[in-house]
């Protein structure tokens, strides 16, 4: 009687491991989906609006909606870490390592895509999107900018990147296979071969770090980190050309 429990339980386990993994690949392919039928022309019309509508509505509810759907535990992942102080230290570390990684491989890797592939680069259109988004850089058009650019996506992608599709391979797979794995996907993501290798880096990082701590919100805060200082950098090199 204990042994067909046992092979029950074990069976039901299975089969919730792999809906969460079906219903994780899906909210990423919903997501992409979403971006790039309904985010770009949006963005297009009124960066602002466009980017938050584009966090929340097809990167946060999609991920919500399929975590909850996938039956996900994942009241442990949401806990503070231990050691917070250190944590956020490290954290805020790990995201000034990420952005000086990705620097470093994204930098050479855009060189090439502008000298044999000018029509994949993106250097120019991200430029453009940051004077659009810090507007006249006064003290409120930098705090939109960073809240639009830097946490918003810091929470929103993290969680469908690491709370939902991280979490959920980690039940069916090596966890750390499931970092690398979720790794390459958060590269994809951001649909841009020059910055694959970046972001890829980010997101290895990123998930290591959330593995070790088994919480999401260091994974958050190096992801902020990343993007608020490579937005104030893009902000002052936006004002030394002025």
């Amino acid at each position: 009687m204990d042994n067909t429990e046992s092979v029950s339980k074990s069976g039901l386990s299975e089969g919730s491991s792999r809906l969460g993994i079906i219903l994780s690949l899906g909210a990423y392919a919903l997501s992409i989906a979403l971006l790039i039928w309904l985010a770009e022309p949006l963005q297009a019309w009124n960066l602002r609006i466009g980017l938050l509508v584009s966090e929340l509505g097809m990167v946060l509810a999609p991920a919500l909606i399929l975590f909850f759907l996938s039956r996900h535990n994942g009241d442990s992942f949401f806990k503070i870490p231990e050691k917070p102080f250190l944590t956020l230290i490290a954290s805020i570390g790990l995201g000034i390592l990420a952005l000086i990684a990705a620097a470093l491989l994204t930098v050479p890797m855009s060189l090439l895509i502008k000298r044999f592939f000018p029509s994949l680069s993106v250097t120019e259109d991200i430029a453009q999107a940051m004077r659009a988004l810090y507007g006249s850089a006064t003290g409120i058009d930098v705090v939109i900018g960073l809240f639009l650019s830097a946490l918003l996506p810091a929470f929103c992608e993290e969680f469908l990147f690491r709370a939902l599709i991280q979490g959920n391979l980690s039940r069916s797979m090596n966890p750390r296979l499931a970092v690398l794995f979720t790794a390459i996907l958060f590269g994809a993501f951001h649909l841009s071969v020059e910055r694959f290798v970046g972001t890829f880096v980010i997101g290895l990082i990123a998930g290591s770090f959330a593995l070790r701590k088994k919480s999401l919100w260091p994974a958050v805060i190096i992801h902020f980190t990343n993007n608020a200082i490579s937005g104030l950098i893009g902000l002052a090199a936006f004002r030394l050309g002025t």
